[in-house]
């Protein structure tokens, strides 16, 4: 009966988390911009500092916004994800995700998740936007 309570909120929850993300989730790119060669490392991954992170010489930078929409042993998330061009503030792209943790039954395994959409993070935003064809 208690494994039955925990499966059950957790399926509530994603049904929840995949209505919201129906409604305003996913990537929405606004201009694709050439990338800079200073932004490409050694193993050919995009290093794009976050807001916070970045300089008065970044080009560019990304920053996640968190909002709480259930806390607790269950937990769910809005992530707000946008990337600037910092010389005139424009906005190049966003993403939004939902996402469920936690909700098991209690034991010692590491919490379950649900995520929505899937693979739309900000690396995936970041690599959407910036050209590789056309480095600088």
């Amino acid at each position: 009966l208690a494994i039955s309570f925990f499966e059950g909120r957790k399926a509530y929850w994603d049904y929840q988390v995949r209505k919201m993300c129906e409604k305003d989730g996913g990537m929405k790119l606004y201009q694709r911009v050439p990338l800079p060669k200073r932004y490409l490392d050694a193993g050919g991954v995009i290093r794009i500092p976050s807001s916070n992170k970045a300089d008065s010489n970044d080009l560019f930078s990304y920053s996640v916004e968190t909002q709480k929409i259930k806390e607790g042993d269950l937990a769910v998330y809005r992530y707000h994800i946008t990337v600037m061009r910092r010389s005139d503030s424009v906005l190049l792209g966003e993403s939004v995700i939902y996402g469920r943790s936690g909700g098991d039954f209690p034991t010692f395994a590491y919490p379950s998740r649900f995520v929505c959409p899937e693979n739309e993070g900000e690396s995936q935003l970041i690599n959407e936007i910036f050209m590789r064809n056309t480095i600088q």
